[in-house]
């Protein structure tokens, strides 16, 4: 039925999908995307995404969410229906969420020939550094927890798609981060025809500084990140510029309303990904800025001419969970030329 099945559930993957299928244009493309109740914002991007392209397959999932069990029981009936449904193995199948367990499940369901990573944004890095280049193609570890008792039940529920040399088997990358060493480098080139910017104001100079829920899920603390972003403000008051604050759509109304009445930003809410946002905009961009945010590396290589600037966390403030990874992403913004901040 089809030759690349992609397998989606957040608005970068799905565009990175979009991406590889007009590369595949000869071919019969597919492609599957979670939907997650209660994140309708995200919802909408992901549709939005991909109704830019042709599908000969098109499947929306949606997870119960009213219990554990419940969700379990979903997972494997979507994990079944593909199994059934692709009963021939298909060439290539193309993973957006390596941290997703239902995902690798996907590997034994659809059996394909090779399955790819696609970019999940700066989470490849750390997928890579802790789990691929040690050889771990399956993260076991990222699943083992919870009682004896729910570990036994999972275990006999998924029976049927717990085959370690599918699970085990290498996987390739299709990756702007991770661009010598992948299988499918990704530049944007197809997207960037799509999604064609309007004619740009001649006067017009606008910095677009890309927020994140940093503070929202602890990374670091909501003091720091006000005050972190205070100075970020500082730094381009002496611009000629339109500072504008993009932000992210899981970050706090509370937080976003002392951004505006505050600390006097501009903030938008763009309404598709970042990366087709910037294509579209009709203002003259003299910057990309941010903190350490994906849009940093694809702005890079979207827009090539344009200055991309990354503000440094301090590394005292940042939580400790989460600093090796971030000290990960800034070095390669350092040899991707991405100008930082301290």
């Amino acid at each position: 039925m089809v030759d690349n099945l992609f397998v989606v559930e957040s608005p970068l993957q799905a565009l990175v999908a979009l991406e590889l299928s007009l590369r595949f244009k000869d071919a019969r493309n597919g492609i599957v995307y979670r939907f997650v109740e209660g994140r309708e914002q995200n919802n909408e991007q992901i549709e939005n995404v991909i109704s830019k392209g042709e599908w000969s397959f098109r499947k929306k999932v949606l997870f119960d969410s009213s219990s554990g069990l419940s969700s379990h029981r979903s997972i494997v009936r979507e994990l079944n229906y593909f199994n059934k449904t692709f009963p021939e193995s298909i060439k290539q199948l193309f993973i957006g969420e390596f941290r997703a367990q239902w995902m690798h499940f996907m590997r034994v369901a659809v059996a394909p020939s090779l399955t790819v990573l696609m970019d999940d944004g700066a989470a490849t890095l750390m997928v890579k550094r802790e789990f691929i280049d040690k050889g771990i193609y399956y993260p076991t570890a990222l699943w083992a927890h919870g009682s004896f008792m729910k570990r036994l039940v999972k275990r006999h529920m998924y029976s049927r798609f717990l085959r370690n040399n599918e699970l085990q088997s290498h996987l390739y990358f299709a990756s702007a981060f991770i661009k010598t060493e992948a299988l499918y480098p990704i530049d944007f080139s197809a997207v960037k025809k799509l999604f064609k910017s309007s004619e740009k104001g001649a006067r017009e100079k606008a910095v677009f500084f890309f927020g994140s829920k940093y503070s929202e899920v602890g990374i670091v603390s909501r003091e720091y990140e006000l005050a972190f972003l205070e100075r970020v403000k500082r730094f381009y008051s002496l611009y000629d510029c339109d500072l504008v604050y993009c932000a992210h759509r899981d970050e706090s109304d509370e937080k976003l309303n002392v951004l505006r009445n505050t600390l006097k930003f501009k903030v938008v809410m763009p309404e598709t990904p970042a990366e087709i946002f910037l294509l579209e905009n009709n203002q003259r961009i003299l910057e990309v800025s941010g903190a350490y945010t994906s849009v940093l590396n694809n702005a890079k290589v979207l827009l090539p001419d344009v200055l991309v600037r990354a503000f440094q966390l301090a590394p005292e403030e940042i939580s400790v969970e989460h600093r090796k990874n971030i000290e990960l992403v800034y070095k390669h913004f350092n040899r991707e030329d991405i100008k930082l901040v301290l």
